[in-house]
């Protein structure tokens, strides 16, 4: 797992962007890590399907877009960073059958 840091003002948009092989369909996850804790699901994608969103409020929201002939889907997340728990690591994984998994990790950290 590689870990990128991100420095940002408060009170900006991110945009995170979590893309994969979809064929055969692979599932996607957003997580947070908040300081010194757990993972927890923010919302999972499967292609075809609707994105199944966590009870996190309205901070979060996601985009979805599959480029079929080219095998790839696009599961972003994006936010403001408005309050100090936007500042956080965001994590994408995926489950799937043939492709081994992915887990990318994204630390945002505010800009002083």
């Amino acid at each position: 797992m590689t870990l990128t840091e991100i420095y940002r003002k408060r009170g900006v948009e991110v945009v995170l962007r979590c893309d994969v092989i979809m064929f055969p369909d692979v599932k996607l996850y957003w997580k947070i890590r908040k300081k010194n804790s757990k993972l927890q699901e923010l919302a999972s994608y499967t292609p075809g399907g609707e994105v199944l969103q966590s009870s996190k409020g309205n901070l979060y929201n996601f985009q979805v877009k599959v480029l079929p002939q080219k095998k790839v889907t696009m599961f972003d997340l994006v936010f403001i960073t408005d309050q100090e728990k936007t500042f956080s690591e965001y994590v994408c994984e995926t489950e799937g059958d043939i492709y081994p998994g992915t887990h990318r990790s994204i630390a945002i950290h505010k800009l002083r």
